[in-house]
């Protein structure tokens, strides 16, 4: 039996050699699925996922849902921190998962 419920959490730390290198890499990563399935964390996105960038107000950090049909959602969230990059991937089915929750993981990797 499947659980329909359940989310899944993805968390990925990279070490660049100083925080301007960190910072270049979250400002100029391309707001595709390609993209960030390959650099962020490393998850396959089912073809056709929608791809939208969210604000979030802070220097740094970027967030994109990703809509993977099916009813399920999917958060990205990448932020620069002194000289690494954090990504966090949260995913689940819509109304499940939030970009809240997937900034919350994020902050606790910062610690």
């Amino acid at each position: 039996m499947r659980d329909e419920q359940a989310a899944e959490i993805v968390c990925q730390a990279v070490a660049f050699g100083d925080a301007g290198a960190a910072a270049r890499f979250v400002a100029d990563l391309p707001a595709e699925a390609d993209w960030l399935s390959v650099t962020v964390a490393g998850v396959a996105f089912a073809e056709g996922t929608a791809l939208a960038e969210a604000d979030v107000g802070a220097a740094g950090t970027r967030a994109f849902r990703l809509d993977e049909g099916g009813g399920r959602v999917r958060w990205a969230v990448v932020a620069a921190r002194e000289r690494f990059a954090l990504s966090v991937h949260l995913g689940g089915p819509a109304g499940s998962v939030a970009l809240a929750d997937a900034l919350a993981i994020l902050e606790g990797m910062a610690r």
